[in-house]
Order: C-alpha cells, then structure tokens, then sequence
C-alpha cells in the first residue's frame, strides 16, 4: 500500500522534517509530487487536442468572424470547392471580390443575405431599383448575377424580394463595418431591433471611416512613444520595488496615519452636520420644522455615531496589531532585499503573460472553429424551415451537432484549468526562489528563476495540477450558475433568482479561500517536498496559528500595492500626456492622442500590478518562511535574515522572562 502510494501521490513523510527540521536539506530532490494529477492533466490536455483537430476538420472560423451568404459562402474568400453536397449553383463560389455581407431585406428575419463589393452607405434609408421600368445602375451591384445565378421559383412562399427578376426591389442603406465586414442598416430593420438603438447608434460612430482611420493613424504614430512609455513604467516598477527596503515602513507609517487622521475629520464632520441641524431645529418653532430637516439630523446623527464606533475599532485594532504590523513591515523589506538579489524574478510575470496569450489566443481560435461546426443543409421545401422562420427557402440552414455542447463544456474547463495550471506555476516557481533565498542564508543560485522552473518542472508539475484542478472546479461551478441565472432570468422567480446569487456569491468567497490555502500550500511543496494534501494541512496550521500576523500583512500589502499602482499609472500618464501633446501641437502626425493616452494609462496599471503581484507572493513566502523557522527550530539555527532574527529573539525572550529562563534560550546569530 505504501508502494502504490508513493507512485501516485508521492511525496515526503511530514514526520521526517519534524525531526530534521528547516535546513537547506530539505531542498534535495525527493522524486514527483502528485504524478497520477499529472498524468490525468495530460489526459485532458490530450482531449483538448483531438477537439481541437475535430474543430479544425469540421469548422471554418472565417465564417463566424467575415459572415456569409444564404448560400454558405464566406464573404471575401474563394469558396470553391466547398458545400458540394448542397447541390445549388450558389454554393461554392468564389467571393474574393466581394468582401462585405448584406442583408437584402433587413426587415424580414428569413430575407436573403448576399456578399458584394462595397455597402451602400449614402442615400435615403430605402432606394427603389427601378426606374421607368429599368433597373438602375446603383442596383446592379446587388443584383443575383456573376457570380450568382437566379432561379426564380414559382412557390409563392419564396422570400427573394426581387422585381420577378434577379435584382432586388429596393436598396437599403448601411453602415461599413469595416473591420468585420458588415453592412448594418442604418435605420429600423430586424438587425437594428436585435442590437438596438444604443449599439445601432454606437457602431455607426465607431465604424465612421475618418474615426477609425485617425485612430489607427494615431497608434501607430505613437507606437514608439507607447514602447518607450511601456519601458519607463517596467523601469519605474522595479525601481519602486528596490527602493522599499529603504522606505517602506515610514510609507506603511504614513498610510495608517492619514487613513486614521480622514476617519476622524470625518467622524467630526458629521458630527458637526449633526449639531448644526439639531441647534437648526431647536431654534423654531415646533410647527415649523419641515419633516426633511428631521430626516438629515437623524441620518448625520446615525451616520456619526457609526463613524467615530468604527474610527475607534480601527484605533484598537492598530494598537493590538502593532507589533505584528511592524512584522510585516520588516517582512516587506526583506521582500525587495529578495528581489534586488534575483533579479531574474523580475522575468516572471512577463514570462507569465506570454504563456497565459499564447493559450488564450489558441483557446479562442478552436472555440471560433468549434462554433462553425454545424453542417449546412438547403431547405428545399417550406416545412422544412425552422420554426423561428430564420431562413428562407433556397437558403442554407446550419443545423446543430449534438457533440457540440459536450465538446464546449469540455473546452470551457480546458480553459479554466489550463489558466490555473499557468498561474499556479508561477506562484510555485516564485515560491521556489525566495525558498533558496532563505535557506542558504541570502546567498541563493546563480539564474535562481530558471533553475527553479526546472526543478519545478521536474518534481512538482503534478501538486500544481491537482491545486488548479481544484480551482477550476470551483470555475466551472461559478460558470454553470451563471449559465442557469441567465437562462431562467424571464421564467423564475425573485427568490430562484436571489438563491443563485446566493450560490454564486458562496462559490466566489470560497474560491478565495482555496486560492490562498494553496499559494501557501505551494510553498510548503518546496520547503519539504511535501505532496499537495500534506502541503495544504501543513498551509493551513500554519494560517490559524499566525492568523493575525496573516492578516496585518495583507492588510499591510493592500495599502502599499495600491499606492505603488498610483504612483507609477499616473507617473507614466502624465509623463505620455506631455510627450503626446508636445508631439501633436508640433506635427499633427497624432490626431487622436487621447485615444494613445488612455492605452498607455491602462498597460502602465497592469504592468505595475504584474510586478505588485510578484512582490506579494515574495512577502507571503517570506512571511511562511519565518513562521516555519520560528516554529520548527526553536533552540536550533535560524535561518532568518538578521533583522528578523531580532524578531525571533524577542519574542523568545518574552516567553521565556515570565519564566526567568532566559539562560535556556539560545538564539544563533548569522
């Protein structure tokens, strides 16, 4: 048994550190963590692919993204050779020259779709074709001739609104959407009802040819500026980063004191609005008081007795957590001392990013494939029409595969838990780093971020697919709710509705908690080589013993994350702001700067955000590091830093005065 469940789980015995305790021994490769999560990882991963291969055998994600004809063609592209079996001359031709899709009848939901050369965007909303009896030259561009052919019907149920010939009875005008290739009514219509009036309004300002030409004129002329910017904010970030072993407890010291100083000015604030309504009130007469001057004394008296409880909960709060607020402060200083020693950390996010992309971008593409996957059918006779009417007769129906719903579901978990999987390897990886740090005494490897992704690689590959196998669940659930509020929104009830929420809202909160036990279970995989299960109980000990000083660091972290985003967002923005205007007012080659501004604003806050991240996960190690040596080598050699050392013996020396052992305690300087 013991056999079997080294093979599957594998793992160290927790009791084999308990004896040893934390030295850099326990770094020692152990064999594979979890290798039977691995393998079914690698099983889905394999599903993952043969849909894939299904997809792109049976799919055509042109189709989804261009839009076609009644006839299956895809606008824009040469169709030959395609939808044989329909057994139509319009199937299967070639609409390289016809580029845009056109709703015939925009009013009518089975209405003829064509694909031409350019859309009618000027003239009245509807332009008769005819003329003395001739159709006119702006119709004939619309008309079913090369390369299609008109068959006229006889069934009076054909939906072809033609003159008895092959053009149509009238022209609509359109928006150009330039970038898909549609050509949307302009006004009224079965397409203009189903995006309404806001998004009909929307897409023709966007879509406005001067508006999107100046704003891709804009970008690119911009683009150096954008990369220059992009680089002073990854220079700013890791700046600030180092910087805060220097600053960052007068930075935590500060922030706690405004924050307080505003609770009180507010708290005196309100009461004063208090006061001056009461003595307001008190001053007339009985009967001339309005109802609404008795309402905002009660409400600033209700709201300033809350706010002064509150401001004095949070004074007790900072004075009983003072010492361990010191802790993390210290913690965070020995943070940037990690960074500023493996610098190769600082690769990470980006690193992170390229993988998260890469799959994103290959996620998307089977799911566009996957989407155009049903089989195209020609409606020869009127019952054969659907029953919402969505198709015409002589058209083509894309009929549903039953495989296709189980396939989605399949790739929507893909999506979740390959996103966990990446994710949770760079905590794991990150975690592995500052572990090296700690253990050899602030003298870690050489490229201590690429070794550590190849031991991780190597050993613990398996632990990160079983903790964001877990993860993903908890998505998938979230995901399935969402599903079933949306679908009942119309047929259920408030409560069926209020019950869901309830549910989501359940699943989110415990979502988080599982995200934390494990970043922190992930860093008790490298310090022992412990197998998830064991890392995870060994996470959450650790977490209810040092409960307070968890939660003084992420209070702690909050504040400074926030302030560091700040600084570099609108450091670099407003750096950009004179760079963009002194560059228009100069040449005049950047139009719509603004536009440039607010993308260079937003990659500015999630690169400062990416690095905030990595020095979050390098505190939380550090703080999991400490609690272990302080627990597990009590009376052995610390391998703290020296200025957590000073912690350790402090706290050693008040358990121990109470006592009057002192001589017993002994703490090894390093």
């Amino acid at each position: 048994m013991g056999a079997l469940h080294g093979l599957l789980i594998g793992g160290v015995d927790p009791s084999t550190h308990e004896k040893e305790g934390l030295t850099n021994k326990n770094s020692k490769a152990r064999g594979c963590t979890d290798p039977i999560f691995l393998l079914l990882f690698a099983v889905y991963l394999l599903g993952m692919g043969l849909i894939a291969r299904w997809s792109l055998e049976n799919g055509n994600w042109r189709l989804m993204v261009y839009g076609g004809d009644s006839w299956g063609n895809i606008c824009g592209f040469d169709n030959r050779g395609k939808n044989t079996h329909l057994n139509t001359s319009n199937a299967g031709l070639d609409m390289t020259d016809r580029p845009h899709q056109y709703f015939v009848n925009p009013s009518e939901p089975a209405g003829m779709v064509i694909c031409v050369e350019a859309c009618p965007v000027d003239g009245p909303y509807e332009t008769s074709c005819t003329e003395n009896g001739v159709v006119t030259e702006f119709c004939k561009d619309f008309c079913l001739t090369n390369p299609y052919t008109y068959v006229k019907e006889s069934n009076s149920e054909n939906l072809y609104p033609t003159n008895g010939d092959e053009c149509p009875e009238s022209v609509f005008s359109t928006y150009e959407a330039g970038i898909v290739r549609r050509c949307i009514p302009k006004y009224g219509g079965v397409i203009e009802n189903l995006v309404g009036d806001t998004v009909s309004s929307y897409v023709a300002e966007v879509n406005a040819e001067s508006y999107f030409q100046k704003a891709f004129q804009s970008v690119a002329a911009a683009f150096p500026i954008i990369g220059y910017c992009v680089l002073i904010a990854v220079c700013l970030s890791y700046i600030l980063l180092v910087m805060m072993r220097c600053f960052v407890r007068p930075l935590i010291y500060v922030i706690l004191f405004t924050g307080m100083a505003l609770l009180i000015m507010i708290s005196i604030l309100l009461y004063r609005r208090y006061e001056y309504y009461r003595d307001y009130i008190r001053a007339k007469p009985e009967n001339n008081v309005l109802e609404s001057d008795e309402r905002n004394r009660d409400f600033f008296e209700y709201s300033s007795y809350v706010m002064i409880a509150f401001t004095a909960i949070m004074g007790l709060i900072l004075v009983a957590l003072r010492k361990e607020i010191f802790i993390a402060a210290t913690i965070y200083m020995e943070s940037a001392k990690v960074l500023q020693a493996m610098p190769t950390m600082l690769l990470s996010p980006f690193i992170t990013y390229a993988f998260l992309i890469t799959f994103l971008a290959y996620w998307i593409y089977v799911l566009l494939e996957m989407s155009t996957t049903d089989t195209p059918e020609l409606i020869i006779l009127r019952e054969n029409v659907t029953a919402d009417g969505s198709y015409g007769e002589g058209h083509v129906q894309y009929r549903e595969d039953v495989d296709y719903w189980n396939f989605w579901w399949y790739h929507v978990f893909g999506l979740f838990w390959v996103y966990q999987f990446i994710m949770a390897c760079q905590e794991m990886t990150l975690a592995g780093c500052v572990t090296s740090w700690f253990k050899t005494k602030q003298n870690p490897p050489f490229l201590a971020l690429f070794r550590m992704i190849k031991f991780v690689a190597i050993h613990h590959l398996g632990t990160i697919a079983f903790g964001s196998l877990i993860i993903a669940f908890c998505n998938l659930i979230r995901a399935i709710l969402l599903y079933i509020k949306e679908k009942t929104a119309a047929g259920e009830t408030k409560l069926a509705q209020y019950i869901i929420t309830c549910c989501m809202c359940c699943f989110w909160c415990l979502e988080k908690c599982l995200k934390f036990i494990n970043r922190n279970a992930y860093v008790e995989v490298v310090l022992y080589g412990y197998s998830f299960c064991n890392a995870a109980w060994a996470a959450f000990r650790v977490v209810v013993k040092n409960i307070l000083q968890v939660a003084a660091l992420n209070a702690v972290g909050s504040l400074i994350f926030i302030v560091l985003k700040l600084i570099v967002t609108l450091t670099v923005t407003i750096i950009a702001y004179y760079w963009l205007k002194d560059e228009h007012d100069s040449y005049g080659t950047i139009p719509l700067w603004g536009i440039v501004l607010i993308i260079i604003a937003i990659a500015s806050w999630y690169i400062a955000e990416g690095f905030t991240e990595l020095y979050e996960m390098t505190a939380d190690t550090l703080l999991v590091c400490f609690c272990e040596d302080r627990e597990v080598n009590k009376g052995k050699e610390y391998l703290s830093p020296p200025s957590l050392i000073k912690l350790l013996a402090k706290h050693e020396r008040k358990k121990v005065e109470p006592s009057k052992e002192k001589d017993d305690v002994e703490v090894t300087p390093m």
